[in-house]
């Protein structure tokens, strides 16, 4: 099993404890037909994508900033390694979901042990040696057993558990605990079911609300600015698209959705602003501390051939081509021909957006396209899909690499190195 299909199995599981796994063969029957929820204008592009004009979607969003596809970054990059977190034999680290760099200059792992699947949570000085664990697996006061997300946010620590359904918060202090809060504190204006949380700077919490019932085609995903007592803070929930999900009635288990229709992911700067990717497509929508939209950024990037046999391939949990075939033959919609390539989005504690493509047909690395706030292009990084970029922060940026030899994982911390091209480079 490689390690991209064990990170989809905890992804997965994470999905099914916060929904609860409530989709049932009975409920889903006939359901393809009666609850696509697909805005036909919006859509347009999606199943017409080989033109090289900008979508009329796309156009007519307020304030975007358009950019060429062609554009020359303005800088190279170069990662200088620093230190390793996890390389030796204790703690051991084993499978890594997630690393943080808290107010101390710590590293926080979230782990998975390779053979029992307990996961832990480790601290690191910054000079790479351990400290001691965060918390530990339980039901108790300040313990978890299947952790969703982890969050550093001034002087606290935050972990996100599906099976507990709540989130525990610790201190830099001294790596305590400090108190939980319960999922069913924050709740959805529309009757929605939680979907994640992620704490603020300013003390509140940026909730996520999603409806995990029988419901297929393009899903919604609503966002709310709460604060721990579960009042609602802006005054309009940010409703934005979000997976793409089918039906299939010879399918009795948990599915994942289309990638390759796109999905969402959000992230918050060190302001509290929210940016938001679609992956659909090379945009990006910028929201202000208080929900309200703002601006976006769009690179009409060239589009991969997809391979609808090879994506099944190579996904965990995924549908067979016959089904998905069936499925957008029974919504009247045609397979598209293209998907975007673009997989994950970053935002440093400098506000640079990082953005990771496929590298073309090779699907092994990403190219990383980093862009200023205002949306030109800084850089390119190419890297092996496996080694995740985790956290940018003081000039440093931690990601994993694998032991060859023992097939474990571990961190390292890379110094960010910026160099501006020269006129010749660019013309070039």
């Amino acid at each position: 099993m490689t390690h991209i299909r064990r990170e989809l199995i905890f992804y997965l599981l994470s999905f099914c404890f916060l929904s609860q796994c409530s989709r049932s063969p009975e409920s889903e029957i006939g359901a393809s037909k009666k609850n696509i929820d697909l805005n036909r204008e919006e859509e347009l592009y999606m199943y017409n994508s080989t033109s090289n004009e900008i979508p009329k979607n796309i156009r007519e969003i307020e304030n975007i900033n358009v950019f060429p596809v062609d554009a020359e970054p303005s800088h190279s990059i170069k990662l200088i390694p620093i230190h390793k977190y996890g390389d030796t034999e204790e703690p051991y680290i084993g499978f890594v979901l997630r690393a943080i760099e808290d107010i101390n200059g710590k590293l926080i792992i979230w782990t998975v042990n390779s053979s029992n699947y307990k996961q832990s949570v480790y601290i690191f000085h910054s000079d790479g040696t351990f400290y001691k664990n965060l918390g530990r697996n339980g039901r108790g006061p300040g313990e978890y057993l299947h952790i969703s997300r982890i969050h550093a946010k001034n002087d606290k620590i935050y972990v996100q558990d599906g099976t507990n359904k709540w989130l525990n918060e610790y201190s830099t202090t001294d790596y305590s605990f400090v108190k939980t809060i319960r999922f069913e504190t924050w709740k959805s204006s529309r009757d929605l079911n939680f979907a994640f949380v992620e704490p603020r700077m300013d003390g509140n919490f940026f909730t996520a609300f999603m409806d995990f019932g029988p419901r297929f085609g393009r899903t919604n995903v609503e966002y709310q600015i709460m604060d721990s007592t579960g009042n609602t803070l802006n005054d309009e929930p940010i409703i934005l698209p979000d997976a793409f999900k089918i039906d299939a009635e010879t399918s009795f288990q948990p599915k994942m959705p289309l990638g390759f229709m796109g999905g969402s992911i959000t992230s918050l700067t060190t302001e509290d602003e929210i940016y938001y990717i679609n992956t659909h497509d090379f945009l990006i929508k910028k929201f202000d501390q208080k929900g309200e939209y703002q601006s976006s950024i769009y690179y009409p990037i060239e589009r991969l051939p997809l391979d609808l046999d090879g994506y099944v391939k190579k996904q965990l949990f995924s549908h067979d081509s016959r089904d998905i075939k069936k499925a957008f033959a029974s919504m009247n919609l045609e397979l598209p021909k293209e998907f975007s390539g673009v997989e994950r989005m970053v935002v440093d504690d400098e506000n640079r957006i990082w953005v990771a493509l496929l590298n073309g047909s090779n699907s092994e690395y990403y190219q990383w396209w980093i862009l200023k706030k205002t949306g030109e292009l800084l850089a390119k990084l190419k890297l092996p899909r496996e080694q995740q970029i985790y956290d940018i922060k003081n000039g440093y940026l931690y990601s994993k690499k694998k032991n060859e030899e023992t097939d474990d994982e571990y961190v390292v911390k890379y110094k960010i190195e910026l160099t501006e091209r020269h006129t010749k480079e660019l013309v070039k």
